[in-house]
C-alpha cells in the first residue's frame, strides 16, 4: 500500500477583535510514482513483444519464401536482407536442405523460436527487477 504524506499549516491573525486561524492542508502520495513505474514497465514490456513479433514476421516469411523458391526481387530480397542480420547468430547449426528451387531454411525455424523466448526472459527479467516489497 502506498504511503501518503499530510502536510498541516494553521497561521493566526489578528483582524481587529477576531483571531483568524487559517488552515492548508496538502496531500502526496507515493501512489502516482508506482503508477509512473507500472506504466513503464508496461511499455517496456509492450516493446520487447512489439520488436520479437516484427523479427519472427520477417523470418517467418523468410522460411516461407525460401521453401517455395520464391524470385529474389522486391519484397523478397527485402525481406532475405533484413531477415539474414538476425540469423547471423544461428546461422550454420544445420545443414541446408534443398530441394530444386525449394530451399528448406532451419535456421529461420530456430530463430523464431530463439527470439520469442529471448523476449519472454527479457519481460519476465523486468518483472523480477521491478518488483516493490512492501
Amino acid at each position: 500500500m502506498p504511503d501518503t504524506y499530510v502536510d498541516q499549516v494553521k497561521t493566526t491573525q489578528q483582524v481587529g477583535d477576531t483571531h483568524v486561524v487559517r488552515e492548508q492542508v496538502s496531500t502526496s502520495s507515493d501512489a502516482n510514482a508506482a503508477t509512473r513505474t507500472d506504466h513503464t514497465i508496461a511499455k517496456s514490456n509492450q516493446i520487447f513483444w512489439y520488436i520479437a513479433h516484427v523479427i519472427v514476421v520477417l523470418l517467418t516469411l523468410r522460411f516461407i519464401f525460401l521453401l517455395l523458391g520464391a524470385n529474389r526481387v522486391g519484397i523478397v530480397q527485402f525481406v532475405y536482407e533484413v531477415s539474414g542480420f538476425f540469423l547471423m547468430p544461428i546461422r550454420g547449426i544445420f545443414r541446408t536442405v534443398q530441394y530444386g528451387t525449394s530451399f528448406f531454411d532451419a535456421s529461420a525455424l530456430v530463430g523464431i523460436v530463439l527470439y520469442y523466448l529471448l523476449a519472454l526472459l527479457l519481460t519476465e527479467a523486468v518483472a523480477l527487477f521491478s518488483k516493490r516489497t512492501e
